[in-house]
């Protein structure tokens, strides 16, 4: 038996909140001492924090999407920073319009810095050498960097996770791949730097020796098995760090030759689906580029979004009948049903609302309960 609510709020602050609501329920077993509630499972996919499809920054400017409560953020090194003369105070800027309007709606960003993006060009500091990645300038202005960046966006409440970034092509860690020495440099960097946000890497057989999860940029990629065996080959590290990703749609064998044909097929959605299980997926952009306007497409996404991350089911909640002096006792039983977990140990929350406003009159939060440690992984 584990402690947990029946209903999760969809809200970003400090708390991941799931509110037993006491007065509702679908069926109730009771006795002279204690309420019995069987929640009544929710099967569909719904808009939960930190898992789902995960639209680039640029894409859903409007702030559409049904499912989005994180996205890809693409910034440039110069943009942060364009010489050596700059201070921190650029980073916050920048990071500031990056992440405009993601507080008021229940985003969070996943930034990613990069320096090279064929066929665009190169986006280095003034002041350095393009395509310099192993002088000792480098080094000094890459340690420099992700010190500040961890300043800014360690405790920043906008910011799911960051996606390493940085070498190579797109920040993806290819043309060049990190060499031995940059893979411990940066690793230690970024260990030193994010204590409280989860840092990606983007290939299994790289910075294995770091916390570090994946995220896998052509996710599901019949040229990119290797990527795939090489995640298995890394047990159960999906406890502990973050495993997303993205489905390209412009080289290789994708699953599907654009996001409504991944998500319509059942062949192709079925393939994708047992990537998201096998591999502990939390969420994919790209394919989050689907028509939400089309309601069977809606439908068949909503199957999707269910397996993204956690998934939490309440079969059981008990609770007194009657509350006579200053402490009761509330249990419940819970599954997770989804591919991976909740990496952020949110608290859990029991609330009693007003039948009439449905606001809370009385809450507590339960001590001694690690969200983190209710694993799915189906």
């Amino acid at each position: 038996m584990r402690e947990k609510g029946n209903r999760l709020m969809n809200r970003f602050g400090r708390s991941f909140v799931t509110a037993l609501l006491l007065f509702l329920c679908c069926c109730i077993g009771m006795s002279a001492q204690e309420v019995v509630i069987y929640p009544e499972e929710y099967t569909n996919g719904i808009r939960n924090p930190l898992k789902g499809f995960a639209p680039l920054d640029y894409t859903d400017t409007s702030f559409q999407h049904p499912f989005r409560t994180f996205s890809k953020i693409y910034i440039r090194w110069n943009e942060l920073e364009n010489s050596e003369s700059d201070t921190i105070d650029r980073i916050i800027t920048v990071t500031n319009q990056k992440l405009a309007g993601f507080m008021e709606r229940n985003i969070k960003g996943m930034p990613r810095v990069y320096l090279e993006w064929p066929p665009n060009g190169n986006f280095w500091p003034a002041d350095m050498t393009a395509g310099d990645y192993t002088s000792t300038q480098f080094r000094a202005r890459v340690s420099r960097l992700v010190q500040r960046l961890g300043q800014v966006w360690d405790n920043d409440p906008r910011i799911a996770w960051i996606e390493m970034g940085i070498i190579g092509d797109y920040g993806g860690h290819f043309s060049p791949h990190p060499d031995e020495s940059q893979q411990q440099l940066l690793g230690d960097l970024f260990t030193q730097h994010f204590k409280h946000k989860k840092v990606m890497a983007r290939y299994p057989a790289e910075f294995r020796n770091y916390r570090f999860g994946i995220y896998w940029d052509s996710f599901a990629n019949g040229n990119e098995e290797y990527v795939a065996q090489g995640i298995e080959t890394l047990g159960d590290k999906w406890k502990i760090a973050v495993f997303n990703g993205e489905v390209a749609y412009n080289w290789g064998t994708p699953p599907g030759a654009n996001p409504n044909e991944t998500v319509n097929d059942p062949s192709w959605r079925d393939k994708l689906l047992d990537y998201i299980y096998r591999y502990h997926n939390v969420g994919l952009s790209w394919v989050s580029g689907f028509n939400y306007n089309d309601p069977a497409t809606l439908a068949n996404a909503r199957i999707i979004q269910r397996a993204f991350g956690y998934h939490f089911v309440v079969s059981e909640v008990r609770y007194p009948q009657t509350i006579t002096g200053s402490t009761f006792s509330v249990t419940f039983k819970v599954r997770n049903l989804g591919a991976a977990l909740m990496y952020y140990n949110w608290p859990v929350e029991v609330s009693l609302l007003d039948m009439n406003t449905r606001q809370p009159v009385w809450k507590k939060e339960f001590a001694g309960v690690d969200i983190t440690t209710w694993y799915g992984g189906n």
